[in-house]
């Protein structure tokens, strides 16, 4: 099997024999972005369970007693779960890896105060440095 470079892919053959781009881990698994929904959305319904009853009191002033509002709880869990599905999603989608490229050269890493540092004694060669091409040769003194 050939390699190919970049991408984050690795050739994958085929029945036919063929060779076909397989999907890096990070991308095809939806495991994760599913469990991080549903945490969140479970919270957001118990929350939204808790708050829409009334807090933990069995019993307003009145004497009856409270409903659970297990509705409202079941459209805080949808919602949530929907929302941050689709925020999972299109973070997933919109990932793409660098080049290789990119992370060779001198360009890289390059600290400010390094190059702060070879400007300085660039200038301090020139200066010291006589420069003969703007001096005219002097005449000849005559006595």
């Amino acid at each position: 099997m050939a390699e190919q470079k970049g991408g984050g892919e690795t050739p994958a053959t085929s029945a036919e024999g063929a060779e076909q781009p397989k999907p890096s881990s990070k991308i095809r698994g939806i495991r994760g972005p599913l469990i991080f929904s549903a945490v969140l959305a479970l919270i957001a319904g118990v929350v939204t369970i808790f708050f829409a009853t009334g807090g933990t009191g069995a019993k307003v002033s009145t004497g009856s007693a409270r409903a659970i509002r297990f509705d409202l709880g079941g459209i805080a869990f949808g919602v949530t779960f929907i929302v941050c599905l689709v925020i999972c999603a299109m973070l997933l989608m919109s990932h793409k890896e660098n080049p290789d490229e990119l992370s060779e050269g001198s360009g890289v890493n390059l600290r400010s105060e390094d190059r702060l540092k070879k400007l300085k004694d660039a200038s301090r060669e020139s200066s010291t440095e006589p420069d003969h091409s703007s001096t005219e040769p002097e005449p000849p003194a005559s006595s």
